[in-house]
């Protein structure tokens, strides 16, 4: 699946507009038609994970959505040469992972207000916007 953002949108493959404005029925209509899988099951919360490509770059996004509501868009950069599994983790691959996303995020010029972090104990980098 191919990413672009226009004005704050994240838009797959000219069929899925990802913003605030997104309902969780219009992504189950998308989802019918696409390779998208649950990551989080835990009602009324749900969490759907979609892997794409935007330039160079493999992302992983995370959409969590509260019963109709998506309240916020997570995502990374997918790669190997960040580790693919417990074994290959350093803490060093996965601040230089923050530091591309960092690059990235500012590279796609959004105006909506982003969180940027390196979590420790889950060890994982990641950008999220909030929609609520």
């Amino acid at each position: 699946m191919n990413l672009e953002i226009i004005q704050n949108t994240f838009t797959i493959d000219k069929k899925l507009k990802i913003n605030r404005e997104l309902s969780k029925r219009e992504f189950l209509k998308f989802k019918s038609e696409n390779k998208t899988e649950i990551h989080i099951d835990n009602p009324p919360y749900i969490t759907y994970k979609l892997n794409c490509s935007y330039g160079n770059y493999q992302l992983l996004l995370l959409l969590f959505f509260n019963n109709e509501i998506l309240t916020l868009l997570n995502f990374t950069i997918d790669s190997e040469i960040y580790g693919i599994s417990w074994d290959d983790f350093s803490e060093k691959n996965e601040i230089k992972r923050k530091r591309d996303l960092e690059k990235l995020v500012k590279a796609m010029k959004l105006s909506v207000p982003i969180d940027l972090s390196y979590d420790e104990k889950s060890g994982y980098s990641s950008a999220t916007i909030r929609y609520t």
